[in-house]
């Protein structure tokens, strides 16, 4: 298994996926960095120039984009990708 990744997840305050996201992130133990881009024009502008797209949550995990996910695909992801 390999060591926590380098997260940033790109969220909107009223989204409840992406606070179910934060919930799960938090749950792991793992740091990570919560971009909020519904009230941050720099964050949103982030997000647009790195996916192509305005969806939350998005996350860029260890370098690959997870673009508007749930908890569920958080975890499919993660053990794919040999973190759990």
């Amino acid at each position: 298994m390999k060591p926590p990744p380098v997260i940033k997840v790109y969220t909107k305050y009223y989204c409840g996926w992406c606070k179910e996201v934060l919930d799960y992130l938090d749950q792991l133990g793992w740091s990570y960095e919560n971009l909020e881009v519904a009230r941050n024009e720099k964050n949103y502008k982030e997000l647009v120039d790195l996916s192509g797209q305005d969806r939350a949550p998005t996350a860029l995990i260890d370098g690959k984009l997870l673009v508007d996910f749930g908890e569920d695909e958080l975890e499919e992801f993660l053990k794919k990708e040999g973190y759990l």
